[in-house]
């Protein structure tokens, strides 16, 4: 059975990121709006910048700093999926994750562009980054 564990963003940081969802779906650009989903990450990270999976479909996502109290909570979830004989994606296992927040998914290369210059009007409010996530 697939599962999936997500960390969700504060509410201003939620609300930042369904606006632009809203603004990216009213454009064509990404479903995500209405994909039942809620913004998802981490909990207690500064948002650093915009990054692109490529591919023919691609993913463009928020990225958080990467703290060691994330990478040691990452592992620690690992280690306890494991032990319960889950066997996730290899893209995300300790070495591999990329931590991110879809903005939009199956972008066709082309429109990657339009969606990057939208993200690029997102602000944040500023987080500790040394904020303990557990």
């Amino acid at each position: 059975m697939p599962f999936a564990l997500q960390l969700f963003v504060d509410p201003v940081s939620d609300t930042a990121v369904r606006s632009l969802w809203e603004e990216l779906a009213s454009k064509g650009l990404s479903s995500l709006r209405d994909s039942g989903n809620r913004p998802h990450f981490s909990l207690a990270l500064s948002i650093a910048s915009l990054g692109i999976f490529p591919g023919e479909q691609a993913v463009v996502f928020l990225a958080p700093i990467v703290i060691p109290d994330l990478l040691d909570l990452h592992r620690e979830v690992h280690q306890l999926l494991q032990g319960a004989g889950a066997f996730p994606t290899p893209y995300y296992l300790p070495g591999h994750w990329t931590p991110h927040c879809a903005l939009a998914t199956q972008v066709p290369p082309h429109l990657v562009s339009h969606v990057v210059a939208i993200g690029l009007g997102m602000s944040f409010p500023s987080i500790s980054a040394s904020r303990r996530l557990g």
